[in-house]
């Protein structure tokens, strides 16, 4: 068979040309805890100099999959980004227009990429990246029996991209393949380890469908763990795994009988509400739940954030845990007048940040210290701001109205992408 060249963006920045035949993929290896929360930060455990991203460990050799390779090339496009993924020094992943994105000059301009075996009619419905080459993006094929598919990038043994992968999930529910589902995902720490995504349907009579996947090839192939909906109250926001067989989902709910925060143990299958304590000032409100995230350095040390809302005002509480997430105590400094998650959020090493309602001050919280919030005032107001990170060196992206804005002296001042 003839061989077919694709255009894929290399680690350096550049577009190198891959000749598909010519080089085996293989998955790549996260060395570093997984954050569930989309994944706009990079990894702190990076290379401080945002040119040079560490390179990714490569993994035993896997064969792609027997799917059609995309015609054309990526190609720059002038579109808002409503969201960023993966930023690795320059570059990173974005969704915009309902198209999958990439960038190698920290978002000053995004390329249009269709993924091998993703057709041009294909829609993208989600995306969770949490470095250049860990993560999936999923797409529901132009059909009338449409399929789910999900997708992620490979690379060589030099560390080089060589193409993606692509596999449909196993579905077997109309809803689960409707173009208002939703996804997570939850990414395992090496080649062997699970991976996992959640479905979730639209609210139909006050009930939603809800149904668990999980790859343990890094997406090559995909099994349907079941339904979850008895287990799971409420509107999923995110899952995580501390260890590939035991994780937690955490919801939007507005009920006051529970915390929405659900616990596993057995891969997936079973799934019940985990008791959290709740401050008395809030029993009369009611809380949504974030994803947590563990330590890079340490998966018994886990942090997650609850939004209290009560006669109107929201109060967002971390919860920390340093027992592999068997207990979760309120952190005792609060913020209330900050923009929601994603931008408030905490990072791989329990390191939070957070942007105040009007952008004028940052805040940042030590919790290995811990130190109460302290306070950055930037020379611009990030009001608006949609997504938010800061890396240990100084490094640090805004996204403002669908444009990135950079700091390399740790938030204080703000340009727009050289």
């Amino acid at each position: 068979m003839e061989a077919t060249t694709t255009q894929q963006p290399s680690p350096s920045g550049t577009i190198a040309a891959t000749a598909a035949s010519s080089s085996t993929p293989v998955p790549a290896v996260q060395s570093s805890a997984p954050t569930t929360f989309s994944a706009a930060a990079p990894s702190p455990a990076l290379s401080a100099n945002p040119s040079q991203p560490a390179a990714a460990k490569p993994a035993p050799s896997k064969p792609p999959v027997s799917r059609p390779k995309p015609s054309s090339e990526p190609s720059p496009v002038k579109a808002d980004v409503s969201r960023i993924m993966g930023m690795e020094g320059f570059e990173g992943w974005g969704m915009g227009s309902g198209r999958l994105l990439y960038t190698n000059n920290a978002g000053k301009t995004w390329e249009v990429t269709t993924p091998d075996g993703i057709g041009a009619k294909d829609r993208l419905i989600a995306a969770d990246f949490q470095n250049t080459f860990l993560g999936f993006a999923y797409y529901l094929t132009d059909a009338k029996q449409p399929k789910l598919l999900a997708t992620h990038r490979m690379q060589d043994g030099a560390g080089l991209p060589a193409g993606w992968e692509t596999a449909a999930l196993p579905t077997v529910e109309a809803w689960e393949t409707a173009r208002d589902v939703t996804t997570h995902s939850s990414f395992g720490l090496s080649y062997s380890d699970a991976s996992y995504v959640p479905l979730t349907s639209s609210p139909a009579l006050g009930q939603m469908n809800k149904s668990l996947y999980r790859t343990d090839d890094r997406g090559k192939s995909w099994t349907r763990v079941g339904d979850i909906a008895s287990g799971i109250s409420g509107y999923p926001t995110g899952i995580t795994f501390r260890v590939p067989n035991e994780g937690w989902i955490t919801a939007t709910y507005h009920g006051q009988e529970s915390f929405p925060l659900f616990r596993n143990k057995d891969g997936g299958k079973t799934w019940t509400v985990q008791h959290v304590d709740i401050p008395d000032e809030f029993k009369n409100g009611y809380a949504d739940t974030l994803t947590p995230v563990f330590d890079q350095e340490s998966n018994n040390h886990g942090l997650f954030i609850a939004q209290f809302v009560q006669d109107g005002t929201k109060t967002y509480i971390p919860y920390e845990s340093r027992d592999s997430g068997d207990t979760w105590l309120p952190i005792k400094h609060r913020l209330t007048d900050v923009q929601a998650s994603p931008v408030y959020h905490f990072d791989n090493l329990i390191t939070g940040r957070a942007i105040s309602t009007d952008g004028k001050t940052i805040y940042i919280m030590d919790t290995y210290n811990k130190e109460d919030w302290h306070k950055l005032i930037p020379v611009i107001a990030l009001k608006g701001a949609s997504q938010f990170f800061l890396r240990m060196d100084g490094y640090g992206c805004v996204l403002l109205n669908g444009h990135t804005k950079i700091t390399r002296d740790g938030g204080k001042t703000w340009t727009d992408p050289a």
